[in-house]
């Protein structure tokens, strides 16, 4: 009886500590040379995108809602085509008396995103913070309280655009800018090139957050 007891109290045991792990995204996309991704990931504490050398886009993610106790009513979708990725995000009401009051505060989530390179990317978020790294097509970046945080070859070609209402704005890249001391005033708004413009266009906008454009590492 004593061993039937501690098998009883080993697998109860388990079954809690798997019902307390954050649940787990990962989720592998066939995208076509030339494709699109779009990111609407509004409740996240970051998102990272990542460029690669494979024709496919590889979605992970981290999610722990109250505690773990609530993660089914994170919904994350795929809407997927043969040039086009979309992943979608929405929570689900949750009842006051289980212990979340519905304004996130008891949501973390996190999400890395690998793109074939050369794909064109469009992120939409409320608070998560955003990082583009690799050799992107155009970019399209929006967070409303998080950082944007993009890193580009110094030697390509590119339009852009950036936009901030109360954070700071930062660049070590070469830009055609005739006051680079604009780029470190709080709040703007910038249009302006790189290289003489005629690229891919780079649209980063944050409302509360900082916008970082930085020279990409060699190699990368």
């Amino acid at each position: 009886m004593k061993t039937l007891i501690t098998l009883l109290l080993l697998t109860a045991g388990s079954a809690a500590a798997r019902a307390q792990t954050p649940r787990l995204v990962d989720e592998h996309v066939p995208l076509g040379a030339g494709g699109h991704v779009k990111l609407d990931i509004q409740i996240v504490d970051s998102i990272q995108v990542v460029t690669w050398d494979k024709n496919e886009v590889w979605v992970k993610g981290s999610i722990d809602v109250n505690d773990n106790k609530e993660n089914d009513k994170y919904v994350v979708t795929f809407d997927k085509s043969p040039d086009k990725v979309e992943v979608k995000t929405r929570l689900e009401k949750i009842e006051e008396n289980k212990g979340c009051n519905c304004n996130c505060n008891n949501v973390q989530a996190a999400f890395t995103v690998y793109v074939p390179a050369g794909t064109d990317v469009s992120i939409e978020t409320i608070n998560g913070n955003i990082t583009i790294t690799g050799q992107t097509g155009a970019v399209r970046a929006h967070s409303i309280s998080g950082f944007v945080d993009m890193a580009v070859n110094p030697a390509q070609k590119a339009d852009l655009k950036f936009r901030t209402i109360s954070g700071n704005m930062y660049s070590n890249l070469n830009l055609e800018v005739q006051d680079k001391h604009y780029l470190h005033q709080v709040g703007g708004n910038v249009v302006t090139t790189l290289n003489g413009g005629g690229g891919k266009s780079i649209d980063l906008e944050t409302i509360s957050g900082d916008i970082f454009l930085r020279k990409a590492k060699e190699g990368l």
